[in-house]
């Protein structure tokens, strides 16, 4: 009988080790996508907007430009990599 509840638990945490495993490719996959669509701000851009991320109040030292032309912070960006947040459009018109 323990080696029944033993193989249950085995196997319970099989397949969570294999959902981490999954979450963790995708979030690989939209970190290249966005790092794809999205280009580096360049110093003069951040200079000439000295301005502060929309959403972390941060100062942006490096940011992400979206193609509406707002810009982000990296991890700010991998959230709403679906919408710009200030107009909450789909991002280069498309729907994902």
């Amino acid at each position: 009988m323990a080696s029944i509840v033993i193989w249950m638990q085995v196997r319970f945490l099989f397949t969570e080790i294999q959902k981490r495993i999954a979450r963790h490719r995708n979030y690989l996959n939209v970190v290249r996508s966005m790092e794809a669509r999205f280009s580096i701000a360049t110093d003069e851009e951040l200079e000439q907007y000295d301005d502060n991320c929309a959403i972390c109040w941060d100062k942006m030292q490096v940011a992400r430009k979206l193609p509406c032309g707002h810009f982000f912070h990296k991890y700010v960006a991998l959230k709403t990599s679906k919408l710009c947040t200030l107009e909450e459009k789909h991002i280069s018109g498309r729907k994902f």
